[in-house]
């Protein structure tokens, strides 16, 4: 339950279709609770239109990445957002690949 309120609490405007994406960091206390509840979030957001991508893990959080794909057919062709991922370390190439193909 306590991973719903952190999904709700900072995914809200991606699920509510105010936002194309949202960033936040969700802690991991039990492992194999957190993979069960990413796959049921995966199967039951995905019917509706949204992605989630872990991209980057750590033995104490994930940092989570939830997204609109329909939402980046025109962001992901300019290279603003790219720029803004790497100042922060994060590769997003093969995401890049994903989203616009």
């Amino acid at each position: 339950m306590v991973l719903e309120k952190i999904l709700i609490e900072n995914g809200a405007p991606t699920l509510a279709n105010l936002k194309t994406a949202s960033l936040f960091t969700l802690p991991v206390e039990d492992d194999r609770e957190t993979q069960q509840v990413l796959k049921k979030w995966e199967r039951d957001l995905g019917q509706k239109g949204i992605s989630i991508e872990i991209l980057r893990a750590s033995p104490q959080s994930l940092l989570v990445y939830v997204y609109r794909k329909n939402g980046f057919s025109v962001i992901w062709n300019i290279p603003e957002p790219s720029v803004s991922f790497a100042l922060r370390g994060i590769d997003i190439t093969p995401l890049r690949r994903r989203w616009t193909s």
